[in-house]
């Protein structure tokens, strides 16, 4: 015979099994977070296990409102007030409680930061010691820096502080510093794909170098920035990489792998502006270098000039002279020839003139004769279209004086009559004459029949000698 027991008694013997871990004093758990929910101020997660990124073990845990409020109080002091959150570790005090319903979990009751601390810089050790055994520490710190920055690239998020600092610090300066910015995020879940996606943004654009920035904050807001993602594609970007993340004391993975990183944004745009203002003042010490060798050369040349001042005096006079002297034989010659060019070309001229009037006088002699032949042959042309229009004319006059011509005329005009009569006797104003009446409606339409004409309808009546106008009492039809 079978023996079947109830659930209750099954957890029953299974509380009775587990009374002295249940009554045993608390200990300690170090997992990861998984799940986490809140409600009723109270917290729930998951406390799991991972072996070779798997998950071996997990966990049930409750965090009650008091104990929640003590634990949150411990983080805040020391700057781990977002650790309770997916994915992160943490070492937690708890002890086991046993549910009919639920089954068995935990309760955490407090917990250790430093663990949390030492799981994210164990985290970011790995990092870093995967990338230096790639060379990937070193190589955008091996890329050239230009001397003077003119377009900077910046990621960082617009609603910021250090954003406002480091755009301040640059304009103000005066320099003329383009600054093109891609804004992303820089704390939580999006960071990675939002910093990658800045990145990408800016690679397309002619840049001189970029800069990461954010400002202060929490050991684990500022955790992000210990991406492993974030930090290869830096070290594997095209033009220098600047960071500022804002850790005072330990060093970020992407500060690491970055070409230069500062402690604060105001740090990274002083040292831009740096650059300017000391090239300014390399600028200004070499042009006052400069003057200052210039004179000392042009002295020894000043001293010379001023001592061969009246030798040139007296040169230029003596040159004046001749040239004043050369220059009298040179005009009393050209006037010389210019009086002999002179004669030679009214001669010339003389000779032209007459040879221009003879000719005239055969040309003119010549267009005369052409004319009076032209002349002579127009009035021919003349002469024989008027005989032969006066021949056209007198002919058509016997065409039409000819008997047939004149009977086709007869014959027309007795036609013409004929539909001269027909004409006037279909004209409306001849049977109007003859005691016939046209009717027209309210739209100047002539009114055929009765149809349509209804009691108190305007018409309007023609007759010979004027209209009527009118109003239907009634109507009629013959049909």
């Amino acid at each position: 015979m079978r023996s079947f027991a109830s659930v209750s008694r099954v957890h029953a013997r299974l509380r009775k099994l587990l009374e002295p871990a249940l009554n045993a004093r608390p200990f300690w758990i170090r997992a990861e977070l998984s799940s986490v929910s809140q409600g009723g101020g109270r917290l729930y997660c998951d406390l799991v296990e991972l072996r070779n990124g798997k998950v071996a073990a997990k966990l049930r845990c409750t965090i009650w409102p008091r104990e929640l409020a003590a634990i949150r109080a411990r983080l805040e002091s020391a700057g781990l007030h977002e650790i309770l959150a997916d994915g992160n570790e943490v070492g937690l005090c708890c002890h086991i409680q046993y549910h009919e319903l639920y089954g068995m979990s935990v309760t955490a009751v407090d917990i250790d930061p430093s663990e949390s601390l030492g799981a994210l810089e164990r985290k970011r050790q790995e990092i870093v010691e995967r990338l230096r055994r790639e060379g990937l520490l070193t190589k955008n710190a091996a890329l050239p820096v230009p001397a003077l920055p003119a377009r900077v690239g910046l990621i960082a998020s617009r609603d910021t502080a250090g954003y406002q600092d480091f755009v301040s610090t640059i304009t103000r300066a005066g320099y003329g510093i383009h600054i093109l910015a891609a804004d992303a995020r820089v704390e939580g879940a999006d960071t990675e794909r939002s910093i990658l996606r800045a990145l990408q943004a800016l690679a397309r654009l002619d840049l001189d170098l970029v800069v990461i920035l954010r400002g202060g904050g929490s050991r684990i807001s500022l955790s992000y920035m210990d991406n492993e993602a974030i930090a290869r594609a830096i070290a594997d970007f095209q033009l220098p990489v600047w960071t500022a993340i804002g850790h005072e004391i330990d060093t970020s993975v992407l500060d690491a792998v970055a070409h230069t990183s500062f402690k604060t944004p105001t740090a990274v745009a002083e040292n831009l502006v740096a650059r300017y203002v000391e090239a300014d003042e390399r600028l200004r010490n070499a042009r006052l270098e400069l003057r200052r060798r210039a004179n000392l050369r042009l002295r020894p040349e000043r001293e010379r000039v001023d001592g061969s001042g009246p030798l040139l005096v007296s040169m230029a006079r003596r040159l004046v002279r001749e040239s004043r002297t050369q220059s009298d034989h040179r005009a009393r010659s050209f006037r010389l020839l210019l009086q002999r060019r002179v004669g030679h070309e009214r001669a010339g001229l003389a000779r032209s003139r007459s040879e221009l009037r003879a000719l005239a006088k055969r040309r003119t002699a010549m267009q005369g004769a052409v004319i009076e032949q032209h002349r002579k042959s127009l009035h021919k042309t003349i002469a024989r279209a008027l005989e032969a229009r006066r021949k056209g004319r007198d002919r058509l006059r016997e065409r039409l004086l000819s008997p047939l011509a004149l009977n086709r005329i007869r014959s027309e005009r007795q036609r013409n009559a004929a539909w001269t009569q027909i004409l006037r006797a279909g004209d409306p104003a001849r049977n109007l004459e003859r005691g016939y009446a046209l009717v027209y409606n309210q739209e100047g339409v002539i009114q055929r029949t009765v149809s349509g004409l209804d009691k108190g309808t305007r018409i309007h009546t023609r007759l010979a000698d004027g209209v009527v106008h009118s109003t239907v009492d009634s109507s009629e039809s013959s049909e």
